[in-house]
């Protein structure tokens, strides 16, 4: 008999979870909290493997009208997302839909909205709201010490763009992509971090999720001298940020960091930023979400029958990937943790510097 399965929550890794679930015959539903469709959405993923991608989905990626490869460009979320969208069944995913509560017996019997269903994948982001039915009152995602300023400017504004591009400065770090959508437009996509102070971030209320995270930050007045000062010696980075502060947009995000010890408790599931949430220095959030799709579909294909020896069987993977990518976000994290006595940033920084290194 196909199990009645829950995801909460409808980005990459609840949409591939939801693939590998239907795939498997179960009668999936997917809650998401946002009205619409998520595929106008632009962050851009500099990494995808696209063979495990095609094989969460059993379809052909295709971008441009072929198959889908890194050399055409790096991916759009919102293509990436409709790839995910598209393979599952008409009303699979409910928008507008905010689960807050899985009922009485949500560990044995999870209920949403008055339905019961056999297990709930949990896939509401690194801020969730239901993680604590599993981690009890685990710690929360702590602040990484960044912030990452991220950057979009038409391609057209740029052509002369020669190329992905990551640059390390004493204290910032840029990354360039080009990012080539599925209708044929382009954009020069990426982001600068930079060390900034916890009390200078707004810390984002449970529920949010990485396309709300910026909905109260605002652009301050010391970064533009500061990424012309960091960056003199890189005029395409200094180029590229003016452009996207004219005409583009540049959207601060700040950065914090989360491993869940447990992913599994009875009959709910983490997956994705809810299990794990990381620096995007790392490329591999979005594929580590993939692979916990992965790591389902060949959990329920081991024990179809038995669901309670599937969510077994999914734990201990499931929990060295958050282990692991918590691992690699610290390593790459460190070099731009904030500290006060290093703090260049500042109106005083930028005078105390010489006129000729100054912009």
């Amino acid at each position: 008999m196909p199990l009645q399965i829950a995801v909460v929550g409808g980005s990459l890794a609840g949409l591939a979870a939801a693939n590998v679930l239907h795939r498997l015959g179960h009668a999936v539903t997917t809650y998401e909290t946002f009205a619409e469709p998520l595929d106008k959405r632009g962050s851009s993923l500099g990494y995808v493997d696209n063979t495990l991608w095609e094989y969460v989905r059993g379809a052909p990626m295709l971008r441009l009208g072929r198959r889908a490869n890194r050399a055409q460009g790096a991916y759009y979320y919102g293509d990436l997302w409709r790839y995910l969208y598209d393979g599952l069944p008409n009303d699979t995913v409910r928008f507008g839909v905010t689960v807050l509560d899985l009922g009485p017996n949500a560990e044995t019997r999870p209920e949403i909205q008055g339905t019961a269903y056999d297990a709930v994948i949990i896939a509401d982001g690194g801020f969730s709201s239901l993680r604590h039915y599993v981690s009890g009152d685990e710690r929360k995602p702590e602040y990484a010490g960044q912030v990452v300023f991220r950057v979009k400017v038409d391609r057209r504004d740029f052509p002369d763009f020669s190329g992905d591009r990551g640059y390390m400065e004493a204290h910032a770090f840029a990354m360039m992509l080009q990012v080539v959508q599925n209708d044929g437009r382009a954009w020069i996509m990426g982001g600068v971090g930079v060390g900034v102070p916890e009390h200078e971030v707004v810390r984002p209320p449970d529920g949010a999720n990485r396309h709300n995270l910026t909905a109260s930050q605002e652009l301050p007045d010391w970064f533009m001298p500061f990424v012309r000062r960091e960056f003199r010696r890189q005029p395409n980075v200094v180029r590229w940020l003016a452009l996207a502060n004219a005409h583009g947009k540049i959207t601060p995000q700040p950065l914090f960091e989360f491993k869940a010890e447990r992913v599994s408790n009875e009959r709910l599931i983490l997956v994705g930023d809810a299990a794990h949430m990381a620096n995007p220095r790392t490329a591999a959030g979005a594929h580590t979400g993939i692979l916990d799709a992965v790591g389902l579909m060949a959990a329920f294909s081991m024990h179809p029958s038995d669901i309670d020896r599937a969510i077994a069987a999914y734990a201990p993977g499931g929990a060295q990937r958050a282990s692991d990518l918590y691992a690699r976000s610290k390593e790459v994290s460190s070099p731009l943790v904030y500290r006060a006595a290093d703090d260049h940033r500042t109106a005083s920084g930028i005078r105390n510097t010489s006129p000729a290194q100054a912009d």
